[in-house]
């Protein structure tokens, strides 16, 4: 699966890269839903002025119930959540 995001915020915009991951959904004998994890790059966004908010590795939304959109992986890294946070701010 290919994704790109747009970030918006105080009148200010910020597109990630294009990125792909891997879903693993897993389902019971009764076809609910046991484990939903996204593996792999979850956003790379060019920050203006130069370098990157870049965040990979695995997320288990299962883990998030009610979030629409999960930015972090719960396991792996997240660089320069401030420069992003700045960027938009």
């Amino acid at each position: 699966m290919t994704e790109q995001d747009t970030f918006s915020a105080h009148g200010k915009t910020l597109t990630g890269d294009p990125y792909r991951f891997n879903v693993d959904v897993r389902f019971d004998s009764d076809g609910n839903i046991t484990s939903l994890f996204a593996n792999g790059n979850a956003e790379n966004v060019p920050l203006p002025g130069g370098g990157s908010f870049h965040t990979a590795g695995r997320i288990d939304f299962l883990a998030h119930p009610g979030d629409d959109f999960v930015l972090t992986p719960d396991q792996g890294n997240t660089g320069n959540l401030a420069g992003f946070c700045t960027a938009l701010s």
